[in-house]
C-alpha cells in the first residue's frame, strides 16, 4: 500500500511504496519522478540535512536516470552524502551500495564470502540480464557499458577490462551468499520458486561457465 509523504530529496507531495521482496522503499515524486531507497539507508537518508544542500541536482540527476533508464534508481545503503556530491559532481547519480568511507559503519560493507544482503546494484545488474529473453546467453547484458558504474574508478577500470564471462563469474561470486530473495517475476523467469535466493540462482546458473 503506498503511504502519502513529502519527498526526502525535494519536499514536494509524493508517494512511498515498501517492496520489501527488494527490500527498498519507491518513491513516486512528480519532480524527481521514481526512485527507490534501500531498507538499511533509509533512516540516514531522510534525516541527513546534507542531502538538501544538493537537493536540486540530486532530483534532476534522479530524474534524468529514470528517464534515460525507464526503471528507477536505487540508492544504496552506500549511498551517504560525501558520495552523492561527488558522483553529481561527475555527472552521475551515486550507484547503490557504493562503498561507504573506512570510518563509518565498516560493519555494514559487503562480504560476498559471509553473504547477507547484497547491495542493490549488484542484484539490479543480475536483474536486468533477464529483461532481453532473446540473447544467446543470459549475461550477455553486461556487456552494456553502464551494465556495472562502481565508485571506485580502480574497480571500474578492472571491471571493463574484463571479458565478457569474466564479468558473469565475478557477479556470480559476489551473489553466491545473497540471501535477498528475488522478485517473483524474475524466479518465474528462471523457473525457480516463488521465495528463491539470489544465491540459489547463480548457483544454478554457475555451470553455463564451465
Amino acid at each position: 500500500m503506498k503511504k502519502q509523504i513529502s519527498c526526502p530529496v525535494c519536499d514536494s507531495p509524493a508517494s512511498r511504496l515498501d517492496i520489501p521482496e527488494r527490500a527498498v522503499f519507491e518513491i513516486d515524486c512528480p519532480k524527481c519522478t521514481r526512485y527507490q531507497v534501500d531498507h538499511l539507508y533509509w533512516g540516514e537518508f531522510t534525516s541527513d540535512p546534507e542531502i538538501k544542500k544538493i537537493a536540486s541536482a540530486l532530483s534532476t540527476s534522479l530524474s534524468n536516470y529514470f528517464k534515460a533508464k525507464r526503471k528507477p534508481f536505487v540508492l544504496g545503503s552506500g549511498g551517504d552524502v560525501l558520495n552523492i556530491q561527488r558522483w553529481l559532481n561527475r555527472g552521475f547519480p551515486p550507484p547503490s551500495g557504493s562503498p561507504r568511507q573506512p570510518r563509518r559503519r565498516r560493519n555494514l560493507k559487503y562480504n560476498p564470502s559471509r553473504g547477507g544482503h547484497a547491495p542493490g546494484h549488484l542484484r539490479d545488474a543480475f536483474g536486468a540480464c533477464w529483461d532481453v529473453l532473446s540473447a544467446e546467453h543470459w549475461y550477455d547484458a553486461l556487456a552494456e557499458e553502464d551494465a556495472l558504474l562502481f565508485y571506485e574508478p580502480k574497480m571500474q577500470r578492472k571491471w571493463e577490462a574484463m571479458a565478457l564471462t569474466e564479468r558473469a563469474r565475478w557477479l556470480i561470486g559476489q551473489l553466491w551468499n545473497c540471501s535477498d530473495i528475488m522478485p517473483s517475476d524474475l524466479c518465474s523467469t528462471l523457473e525457480m520458486p516463488e521465495g528463491s535466493t539470489y544465491a540459489q540462482a547463480v548457483r544454478k546458473l554457475r555451470a553455463d561457465l564451465e
